[in-house]
């Protein structure tokens, strides 16, 4: 089985798909959650927490999902929100946020999957910029 370049893998497992993971459909609406770095001091950190519903999983872009934004949204809203859960109206997690692409509106996500199977296997992804960017 071949692993990414940047993967040594340890010892080959599966991944049950737990009652809190799910995978995408167009069917479904998902949501996006997080918090965004306002403004800070030396003293104090202020947060914005950012929900955005209505998302809708339009494709995949190689292993990434793809997931159409409901409206335009300003870069200054959605940056730092990487790393943030994507999920469905029963609280699956989808994946996770990874990059917002402002030209079409629409977000990369790193699906559930493979970062459990990362977090298994003690390795990171190797994230291919080309299948992020098209």
């Amino acid at each position: 089985e071949a692993q990414p370049n940047s993967c040594v893998k340890k010892q080959i497992y599966s991944i049950p798909l737990s009652n809190d993971i799910a995978t995408p459909n167009i069917e479904n609406n998902y949501y996006l959650a997080g918090k965004i770095l306002n403004g800070s001091n030396s003293y104090i950190r202020e947060y914005v927490e950012y929900f955005y519903k209505n998302i809708k999983f339009i494709g995949m872009a190689g292993k990434f999902y793809i997931f159409q934004m409901p409206t335009n949204i300003s870069i200054e809203n959605i940056k730092g929100l990487s790393g943030s859960p994507v999920f469905d109206c029963n609280k699956n997690c989808i994946g996770m946020a990874i990059r917002y692409r402002e030209y079409n509106n629409t977000i990369v996500v790193l699906p559930i999957e493979e970062i459990v199977y990362y977090l298994k296997n003690d390795c990171m992804p190797d994230i291919e910029e080309e299948s992020l960017n098209n």
